[in-house]
């Protein structure tokens, strides 16, 4: 990168070629929000706007209908509103089967997350969950929330994704802490968090934010997300279930397909099986989306 830019300016740079991998431009208040400075304080919204009038950002940035993206990616802004309408029935649906997952007793917090979080989503895409349950009741929480998916064709098959559930990452109140899943160069997962969106809170989610205050190392602006009365789940009746977590432990680990259960032996694998923690990617995108906002930055020098 041209090292006549100055370092917040590349700061602003790296936001926006990252985003731009998923077609999504940025407010000026997004861009302030998600900055990428790792290592670097906070600065305000006053300093982002005026970097982004200077004449060395606008060699490479646009601006149009309220949003900035690289320069040459005006198709951009259209394919983010499509997204956007297409992932309102999303946003329904998952609230809609949100309220049977909080009405476990298990459950303590919900969370959207990838592309709908971002409300960024293609027809195709389904569902992403992030589930905070009680310490102790993890498997037999992830039993009752995926039960009903198989009797009424929610799961993904194959490539049958669209509008399915994926209830692939859970932790308990104990494991609040993501950073030890977080891979060395892994800016993907730093902005997996950030957008993550809160739509069902039984008061755990700011020690969540507590507990993943290393964020802030990679993007100091960054603000908890708060949503909207739109997106949230309020309280609900507990359902009367049973939660013996051993018994559940050993039905979920024996229908578990066996390539699953292998790569979570490996500390470096995208499955993690864990006291408390349960994460199943093996899928898994984040060093390709590394590779391409590496030579993102190429495109700079």
């Amino acid at each position: 990168m041209n090292e006549t830019i100055s370092q917040r300016a590349k700061a602003v740079l790296k936001t926006l070629a990252y985003f731009d991998i998923f077609d999504y431009p940025l407010t000026s208040f997004e861009i302030w929000k998600y900055l990428y400075a790792p290592g670097d304080s906070a600065s305000s919204l006053e300093e982002i706007i005026a970097i982004l009038n200077t004449p060395e950002l606008k060699k490479h940035v646009s601006f149009a209908q309220g949003f900035y993206f690289l320069r040459g990616r005006e198709e951009a802004v259209n394919i983010r509103k499509q997204r956007f309408l297409v992932a309102e029935p999303k946003i329904k649906k998952a609230k809609k089967f949100s309220r049977y997952l909080a009405s476990l007793e298990g459950v303590l917090g919900i969370g959207i997350s990838n592309t709908l979080a971002m409300q960024n989503s293609r027809p195709e895409s389904d569902i992403d969950f992030f589930i905070i349950t009680r310490s102790k009741q993890i498997w037999s929480t992830r039993f009752w929330s995926i039960l009903p998916l198989y009797f009424f064709g929610g799961r993904p098959r194959g490539t049958d994704t669209r509008d399915k559930f994926c209830l692939s990452f859970l932790v308990d109140e104990k494991n609040l802490n993501l950073l030890p899943w977080k891979f060395e160069n892994d800016i993907y997962y730093v902005y997996w968090l950030a957008t993550l969106m809160p739509i069902f809170d039984a008061g755990i989610f700011e020690k969540f934010w507590q507990e993943n205050k290393w964020i802030y190392q990679y993007l100091p602006n960054f603000v908890p997300p708060e949503p909207s009365p739109r997106l949230c789940v309020g309280s609900v009746v507990n359902l009367p279930i049973t939660h013996n977590e051993s018994f559940f432990r050993f039905v979920e680990l024996k229908a578990m397909p066996n390539h699953l259960k292998n790569l979570a032996k490996n500390e470096k694998s995208e499955v993690v099986i864990k006291e408390g923690v349960l994460k199943f990617h093996p899928n898994d995108r984040r060093g390709e989306y590394q590779e391409k906002f590496n030579r993102q930055l190429n495109n700079f020098n």
